[in-house]
């Protein structure tokens, strides 16, 4: 012990620095690691839809849903584009739509959404508006965007996060300098405004290959979410840290201390609000998988992990009326849609 003494005293004082500075983070990630792994509560999820090879119960590229407030299940598949709709049982009602470009067909739908008891499709060209039951109200064209998610404020604005430059059918297109740039913007489409909430340049060298079919990833990224007061929380899957944006400010409210590793396994995948605005953050890291909960302030509150818990938090999920709604999908890729009620403390 003397000649380890010894030995630290005899440095200099940038070396000294270097050592407290490694200390003292690793220390951090044990501590946020201790903290999440033992004060978790287990969720069991219950299976309230699930894809089969029976008539209506069969979807093409699904990975879009919605909630109505009577628990019906609104399902996009992408690759008829048409919308399936389903009761809290998972019972087929009936389909919306069909691919075309008239009214009431779609044509690219990528998103849905519920605003005022009228349903929103959107693509990235068009918006199309429908009761519940269906029956086409109006379309609008908009701006072109390649959105990788939208939410609707009212049937009029929006939030949505999108890249630039884009390209007709291409998903990524990067500039001279080998950059695009993802952007959270809130859309005023009635009076055609764009106001910038967030950006984030992403470099060639941050997208990597995935193992099976070639897919390609990005290690960074934003995630977004409106809150039922329009107060909208975002980040970077990084950063970890949440901020939130109101009355045209923005400013930081969660900081969660973890080592910021650039692994594509270490991140934060998304963020969520509950009808009381608590926030609930979906954590991957090699530590803990699952989600952390803090109140409308920002205070921690506590730990949950699913079961099932889904590979990954990316997929599709939302929070409505104090449930969440996630997807899971099959070794042989069926979607199934789980809920579960979050606990009121």
């Amino acid at each position: 012990m003397k000649r380890l003494i010894a030995i630290i005293v005899n440095y200099d004082k940038i070396t000294l620095f270097i050592i407290i500075y490694v200390i003292i983070n690793i220390s951090t990630v044990w501590l946020f690691s201790y903290t999440l792994n033992n004060h978790v509560k287990i969720l069991r999820a219950k299976k309230i839809f699930e894809e089969c090879d029976k008539e209506n119960y069969i979807l093409y590229l699904a990975s879009e849903f919605t909630v109505d407030e009577n628990d019906n299940l609104y399902i996009l598949s992408s690759g008829d584009q048409e919308i399936n709709k389903y009761n809290h049982r998972g019972e087929y009602i009936k389909t919306i739509g069909r691919k075309g470009m008239g009214p009431g067909e779609f044509m690219n739908v990528m998103h849905l959404d519920i605003v005022n008891d009228k349903l929103i499709a959107s693509s990235p060209l068009r918006i199309h508006y429908l009761t519940l039951n269906g029956k086409y109200i109006d379309r609008i064209d908009i701006k072109p965007e390649r959105p990788w998610g939208r939410q609707f404020i009212n049937e009029n604005k929006y939030i949505v996060l999108h890249h630039s430059p884009i390209r007709r059918g291409a998903r990524l297109k990067y500039d001279e300098n080998g950059i695009f740039t993802m952007l959270i913007e809130l859309v005023d489409v009635k009076c055609n405004k764009r106001i910038l909430i967030e950006s984030m340049k992403i470099y060639r060298d941050d997208i990597f290959v995935g193992n099976k079919n070639n897919s390609k990833h990005l290690m960074h990224s934003l995630f977004f979410c409106l809150c039922p007061s329009n107060r909208i929380l975002f980040g970077k899957t990084m950063d970890f840290k949440i901020y939130e944006y109101i009355n045209d400010k923005k400013r930081e409210i969660i900081s969660e201390p973890f080592y910021k590793a650039n692994e594509d396994g270490n991140k934060i995948q998304a963020v969520a609000c509950d009808t009381n605005e608590n926030i609930y953050i979906f954590v991957d890291t090699k530590n803990f998988k699952g989600i952390s909960k803090h109140t409308k302030e920002g205070k921690h509150v506590e730990n949950y992990r699913l079961v099932p818990n889904p590979r990954f938090f990316s997929s599709q999920r939302m929070i409505y009326n104090n449930k969440l709604y996630y997807i899971l999908y099959s070794t042989d890729k069926k979607l199934s849609i789980w809920s579960v009620e979050l606990p009121t403390n």
